[in-house]
């Protein structure tokens, strides 16, 4: 398999200091042997099982030590996700932005692509290098949207999203992951193998978060944005956060790129939405008791515009659209319908203007019951699967 060896000279100097090769964990975790019961693979703490052909990977422990178990666990997955991107990454790549990426990335998120390089076998440059790029890579068209007050049947939040970019081949192997770590919450994210980004994410606090890439005043992703990659920021947020509050805080203390980021609370009963450009952050806040986000800013921050830009707005006002119609009847049932039809109007919308772009998850937040609902991998039918959070988060009463 080709390596980022040659692809990445500067960077490989960097990262001569980043060796898990000597990592004070490496005794340990050799020390581990895989075992299977009831169709479960486990190594240490951490477990694989398959749900509906989704893949559900549980993680506990310290960062190298949730790295490793992923690794292990993954190893053929992560391989494969690595080797489909790599010629892509080689081809196409910013090998400047990652250098100056890396450098941003929490250490301890540092010490988890660690263990997932050495549980899996892969080159941590190989590793590190195709997580950051494929982030860059990405030309999505996403959407979430937050119900709640007098929009839903109950009164009580629903967090609807949906993750789109154009049909690829190297992206249709995401995984379910819920990590315990040693500090922060606990939380479940969907992401690639071999990641440690988030794409959508729970928290034990039942915060939730997801980000949509916008193409910011200049209609780039990457230009002029060493910053932390999104699905980084993303999952700091995901991690840290105990309140909207506290989320917010987190999210204007670090840099990303041009996104928009969505966060719901569902203790609290509310949620705000984060643009942010190269130089600015804005927050919006539930008109109505609803708020959404496509790809476009809606506050005064500098708009881009071009094909991708209307498919946005499409999906904006649908979204508004619909919600104003089922005002007040807003429930599972309800917000599942509404992602289907979306997808329905979002594929017919991007075949007309050449583009294949269709929904690769979907997820389905309901703090209230402690729910979330998730679908994975070029989603067509909205088989979803529930997790009862309460449960997979080991809550107990008085934490609720």
């Amino acid at each position: 398999m080709k390596t980022l060896r040659i692809f990445f000279p500067i960077l490989l100097i960097a990262l001569l200091g980043l060796s898990c090769s000597t990592h004070p964990e490496l005794a340990q975790v050799t020390q581990l042997k895989l075992e299977e019961r009831d169709e479960v693979k486990y190594v240490g703490e951490g477990s694989l099982e398959k749900r509906a052909g989704i893949y559900v990977l549980r993680l506990k422990g310290s960062p190298f030590m949730m790295g490793y178990q992923q690794g292990f666990l993954l190893r053929r997955e992560i391989q494969q996700n690595v080797r489909r991107n790599i010629h892509y990454i080689m081809d196409r790549g910013r090998p400047d932005w990652v250098f100056a990426s890396l450098k941003n990335i929490p250490e301890q998120y540092i010490e988890e692509a660690k263990g997932i390089a050495k549980g899996s076998g892969v080159r941590f440059e190989d590793l590190i290098g195709t997580d950051i790029l494929q982030m860059g890579r990405i030309r999505s068209a996403c959407s979430n949207f937050v119900a709640l007050g007098k929009v839903t049947a109950d009164g009580n939040l629903i967090h609807g999203r949906t993750f789109d970019w154009t049909v690829d081949e190297a992206f249709t192997n995401q995984v379910v992951i819920f990590r315990k770590p040693s500090n922060g919450s606990q939380f479940v994210g969907v992401a690639f193998p071999g990641s440690i980004s988030v794409f959508s994410g729970v928290n034990s606090n039942m915060v939730s978060g997801a980000i949509n890439m916008s193409f910011g005043e200049k209609g780039t992703l990457t230009d002029k944005s060493p910053n932390l990659p999104a699905e980084v920021f993303l999952r700091k947020i995901v991690q840290d956060s105990k309140d909207l509050e506290n989320a917010s805080k987190i999210a204007h203390s670090m840099n990303t790129r041009p996104t928009i980021l969505i966060v719901a609370d569902g203790t609290l009963n509310r949620a705000l939405i984060l643009e942010i450009s190269l130089d600015f952050k804005r927050i919006r806040a539930p008109e109505d008791d609803y708020i959404i986000c496509t790809n476009h800013y809606l506050t005064d921050l500098p708009k881009y515009q071009d094909k991708d830009m209307a498919g946005s707005f499409l999906r904006y006002e649908y979204y508004k659209n619909s919600i104003k119609k089922d005002y007040g009847k807003i429930d599972n049932l309800k917000a599942e319908e509404l992602l289907r039809n979306y997808r329905e109007n979002h594929v017919a919308y991007y075949k007309s203007i050449g583009s294949r772009s269709d929904v690769q998850h979907a997820l389905i937040f309901q703090p209230a019951k402690k729910k979330l609902f998730i679908t994975i991998n070029r989603v067509t039918e909205f088989n979803f699967q529930e997790f009862d959070l309460k449960k997979d988060f080991n809550l107990r009463d008085r934490q609720l």
